[in-house]
């Protein structure tokens, strides 16, 4: 199986658990812009497509290495699968820079007007809390709000029926949401597949999408920095010691 140009390999991994149960990995930080393309890191080639983006302006540096810059207008990070379908177990994180909270952003999702049934992963307008939707209708509202212009650690995660949120390790508390989640559109970063009204402006530098949920000590890693899962090595301490010959790109901006 391929892990990415720049990636360890499962046996290479200090954390092998965090390449399990991947149903998509995108970490613009760990490998140099490629155009139009967002190249999923877990083998199953779901690629993604930027949609009404310029990709010299959109591929930029930051603290970490490269990410993803959305306008808050109609820029568009589309895939071809719908990631997360069903009554299962799911977890979604990622590492967002948001510059806007004038309306509601969307970070992840596959609902739609083609299917209300879907999910959606984003924030509320004005105050910034996380939210998810599933199910025509089932809203969670986190108590806990991502922070304007600072890298956040975002997860929406969901276990035997029970959903949770959480923002830089903070919960939100937990709400039974058990309901199925549809799956005819296909998953989209930065705005909704197929309506406007919803999207994210700022910066984007990981997204992975699990079919389980991660555990507490899974989620305390990835909250380390963007790409740790690809990157660390059995030799890592949680310190600056990084396998340099997969080129992480670490920049000295925001």
């Amino acid at each position: 199986m391929l892990f990415g140009k720049y990636a360890a390999t499962k046996g290479e991994a200090k954390y092998p658990t965090l390449f399990e149960s991947r149903v998509l990995h995108v970490c613009p930080v760990i490998h140099a812009p490629a155009g139009i393309n967002v190249f999923d890191l877990c083998g199953r080639n779901r690629n993604g497509t930027l949609t009404n983006m310029d990709p010299p302006t959109d591929w930029i540096r930051g603290r970490y290495g490269y990410a993803i810059d959305f306008d808050g207008g109609d820029d568009r990070l589309r895939f071809s699968f719908p990631m997360i379908g069903g009554t299962g177990d799911f977890t979604v994180v990622a590492w967002i820079y948001p510059t806007s909270f004038s309306k509601a952003g969307t970070v992840g999702g596959n609902y739609g007007l083609g299917d209300l049934t879907g999910i959606y992963c984003g924030f509320q307008q004005t105050t910034g809390r996380i939210s998810l939707y599933i199910n025509s209708g089932s809203t969670f509202i986190s108590t806990v709000a991502s922070t304007l212009n600072a890298w956040n650690f975002v997860v929406w995660t969901r276990k035997n029926g029970v959903a949770e949120m959480f923002v830089n390790g903070e919960s939100s508390g937990t709400r039974t949401m058990s309901g199925s989640i549809g799956s005819s559109l296909f998953w989209a970063i930065g705005r909704g597949p197929d309506y406007s009204g919803e999207e994210f402006a700022g910066q984007i530098a990981e997204q992975i999408v699990y079919s389980r949920a991660l555990t507490a000590g899974e989620r305390k890693l990835l909250s380390v920095r963007p790409g740790i899962a690809l990157t660390a090595k059995r030799s890592f301490l949680g310190g600056s010691t990084f396998n340099r010959r997969r080129r992480l790109l670490v920049g000295a901006g925001s």
